[in-house]
């Protein structure tokens, strides 16, 4: 291929946030200048490097409605120009992306990256860390962000810091973000640098309103009294990672068929542990097992092969099986780094209890008005203790 000095964009499309980008590879839209934005209309806008520079992608709003043959839009089929290379397009415009995006996710697909955002955010935090690691490596700079903070709430300065001293260069308005990595470099013994990062955050502040302010000020006032703040970090948890990712899997996977149930089926999914986790595989080399267990029932959508398809598209894991039976079973298929000489029938009991009751406690975070739950054990007693 030839050389060019095209931007090659990034696509991300959330259905749920009803948002298309397409964006130079390690940009983000988040925490951009106001000058940086070029209104095409209330839909869509062009992002530039600096104030009238190189336009290096765009961002639509509400993309299922989006007119490419609208009057306003109309110029987008001209340029600027860019290449796409996860829609194999080279030298196109931004109406063509929006196009040819809509040929292959449709109105209601999220892209990869936007998916593993998802799981992130419904983990744990340790187990979170290592989703937004994946996210990452999916190409999601936005996941430098979460990551930063949550690396934070763990105590881990130095990781922290990293990773919001990074996404503060590409997202310089985001106000938290240099409000957490003042909180990272105090933590990490870099208090001149600190007090740098919480003087910016105030000043974003000010701009932004009451409303929206963070907490860098009271921070800043701290530092300055010689009382530097942290976050409070929590006690270590001693439940085995492979334990809490199980459960956590299992009850995102459960979470994201309670909303697709909730909007397409009869509104309703019920917990059920009637049945012991079966073990299908062993892999002695790499000391690992293969659970399959039942964690509910959607009835809504038993005899609808097109909504089950879609359902399991929606909560299918990495690493991990999601599938619905003919009796409307929701069933999940998990790889457990975890030694077969301690998979005991106790052991399968406890992963059984924690997936369901884990799958409850993400559930009662929602509107719950609409899902059947069978008793289970209390959530924070649930995760298995033994193993490594």
């Amino acid at each position: 291929m030839p050389a060019t000095n095209r931007p090659r964009l990034y696509l991300s499309q959330d259905h749920g946030l009803d948002w298309l980008t397409a964006l130079e590879f390690g940009a983000t839209d988040d925490g951009q200048p106001r000058d940086r934005w070029v209104g095409v209309s209330d839909q869509v806008g062009l992002l530039h490097d600096v104030p009238d520079g190189r336009c290096i992608g765009f961002a639509v709003r509400r993309p299922a409605h989006y007119d490419p043959d609208d009057e306003d839009h109309a110029p987008l089929w001209d340029g600027p120009r860019f290449d796409v290379p996860q829609l194999g397009l080279t030298d196109v415009a931004p109406n063509a992306i929006v196009v040819a995006a809509r040929a292959q996710y449709g109105t209601g697909r999220q892209t990869l990256n936007r998916k593993l955002f998802s799981q992130a955010i419904a983990g744990d935090d340790e187990v979170a860390v290592v989703r937004w690691r994946r996210c990452l490596e999916a190409g999601d700079v936005m996941a430098h962000y979460a990551l930063g903070y949550t690396l934070l709430g763990l105590g881990r300065w130095a990781e922290a810091y990293r990773h919001l001293r990074y996404y503060c260069e590409i997202a310089p308005d985001e106000a938290w973000a240099w409000c957490y990595l003042g909180q990272a470099a105090t933590g990490a013994g870099q208090l001149g640098e600190a007090r740098t990062a919480y003087e910016h955050a105030v000043l974003l502040d000010t701009d932004a309103g009451k409303d929206e302010a963070t907490d860098a000020q009271e921070l800043l006032d701290a530092l300055m009294a010689g009382d530097p703040q942290l976050p409070e970090v929590p006690e270590a948890d001693d439940r085995p990672l492979w334990a809490r990712t199980l459960i956590d899997n299992a009850g995102y996977a459960g979470l994201r068929a309670r909303a697709y149930v909730d909007h397409e089926g009869d509104g309703t999914i019920v917990l059920d542990t009637a049945d012991r986790p079966t073990l299908i595989d062993v892999e002695p080399r790499y000391d690992a097992v293969t659970v399959r267990a039942m964690i509910g029932r959607a009835p809504g959508v038993v005899d609808d092969e097109v909504a089950q398809a879609e359902l399991r598209d929606e909560v299918v894991l990495e690493g991990e099986n999601f599938e619905i039976d003919d009796a409307g079973d929701l069933w999940v298929t998990v790889t457990v780094p975890l030694p077969f000489d301690l998979l005991t029938p106790a052991l399968l009991d406890c992963l059984t209890a924690g997936v369901v009751a884990k799958a409850r406690h993400l559930w009662e975070m929602t509107d719950g008005d609409n899902v059947g739950l069978d008793p289970a054990p209390d959530y924070a007693a649930t995760y298995p203790t033994v193993g490594r």
